[in-house]
């Protein structure tokens, strides 16, 4: 997955609710300048920070980890560099999803 897709969807869900940039930092309990530097992708949200924006915002954290673009995958073209990126981001993708997967049932599981 691409850092930039998380980042946009972040602001995305953030700009749906008309938040600012500090009410999503107050509400996740996590700096606003770190919020500001994720959104920009400057910064990498690390999986805890996820889990985080991701209840603030009230939202499952698959739905920050889907790609903003589809992906689109056809038999035979592997062979070009997009398509193996696309694999790769999609392997990713999947990989990630999983983790914060178990990683947000285990934070929902302590309340």
């Amino acid at each position: 997955m691409v850092v930039g897709d998380v980042a946009e969807r972040i602001r995305q869900e953030r700009d749906r609710r008309d938040w600012t940039q500090q009410q999503l930092a107050d509400s996740a309990g996590i700096d606003r300048d770190k919020i500001g530097k994720i959104e920009t992708g400057a910064r990498k949200v690390n999986s805890t920070e996820l889990v985080l924006i991701s209840q603030a915002l009230q939202v499952p954290v698959q739905d920050l980890l889907r790609p903003t673009a589809p992906v689109v995958l056809r038999r035979g073209n592997v062979a070009s560099q997009e398509a193996e990126a696309a694999v790769e981001r999609f392997n990713r993708y999947v990989e990630d999803s999983l983790l914060t997967l178990g990683l947000d049932r285990a934070v929902h599981s302590e309340h």
